[in-house]
Order: C-alpha cells, then sequence, then structure tokens
C-alpha cells in the first residue's frame, strides 16, 4: 500500500509541475502578445490613413 502511496505522490508532483511550466509558458505569450498588439498600435497612431468599412447589401 505505500508503495502504491508513493507512486500516486510522486505523479502529483510532477503533474503539478507540469501544470505550473505550463500556465507560466501561456502567461509569457500573454504577456508577448500584449506587448505586440500595444507596439502595433502605437506605430499606427501616426499613419492617418482615413479608412472606411461598410458592408455590401
Amino acid at each position: 500500500m505505500l508503495k502504491g502511496f508513493g507512486w500516486g505522490l510522486a505523479a502529483g508532483v510532477v503533474n503539478f509541475r507540469i501544470d505550473t511550466w505550463s500556465n507560466s509558458y501561456d502567461d509569457e505569450m500573454y504577456k508577448d502578445s500584449l506587448d505586440v498588439f500595444k507596439e502595433s498600435d502605437r506605430k499606427d497612431e501616426n499613419n492617418h490613413i482615413g479608412v472606411i468599412a461598410t458592408l455590401k447589401k
């Protein structure tokens, strides 16, 4: 019984570490995408091109 408990505990620790790593990777990707968005918005604010989009009916 203790052997099974040990394996279960070890698997839980490994699963927790994988989940933590995955979450930190996702957070970094999110932060990078926000940086790209802010940079593109900053670049676009000076181009002074007016675009009017309408739907065709």
